[in-house]
């Protein structure tokens, strides 16, 4: 930070309680922009290029506006679905875990993090099996939920 002349931002971000998760967040930021970049790429190529003409005819001015206003429109529902919205995905244990180890002051410690630690610093597997468990019923039930939004918004395809 004093290299690029922030001398006001320079403290302990990683080692400070209050701002740690906000680190450890802007890493996996960092750390994923590409991959999320050349997802959202490849969903916006899936595209019909007539879409992006009627966004176009519509107002959409710029790539931005028009990459932000592109969906396919079912016609049983009128309902209007992002077209790369399927491509996104969120994972971030190493980078908190090599960062902070889940402090300062626990504060970073997510329920992966959790189990990890549970299981291989403390050994107490009974403990960490069952937040396994917990996590699991947690992931299946958001990728059901997701699932279930998503297909009521998807076309109709003739069925």
């Amino acid at each position: 930070m004093r290299q690029l002349g922030l001398d006001g931002l320079t403290r302990a971000w990683v080692a400070n309680p209050n701002t740690a998760m906000g680190a450890a967040m802007l890493l996996g930021i960092w750390k994923g922009f590409p991959f999320y970049m050349v997802m959202l790429l490849a969903g916006l190529q899936t595209v019909p290029t007539e879409l992006f003409d009627a966004a176009h005819i519509d107002g959409a001015f710029g790539p931005a506006n028009t990459a932000l206003r592109v969906a396919p429109v079912s016609p049983a529902r009128e309902r209007h679905q992002p077209a790369a919205r399927n491509h996104l995905d969120c994972q971030l244990f190493d980078g908190i875990y090599l960062l902070t180890g889940g402090g300062p002051a626990q504060v970073t410690t997510t329920l992966p993090i959790y189990i990890y630690k549970t299981a291989f610093s403390t050994m107490d597997l009974n403990l960490a099996s069952a937040a396994s468990v917990l996590l699991l019923v947690a992931v299946v039930l958001l990728a059901t939920l997701y699932l279930a939004i998503t297909r009521q918004r998807e076309p109709a395809n003739g069925r």
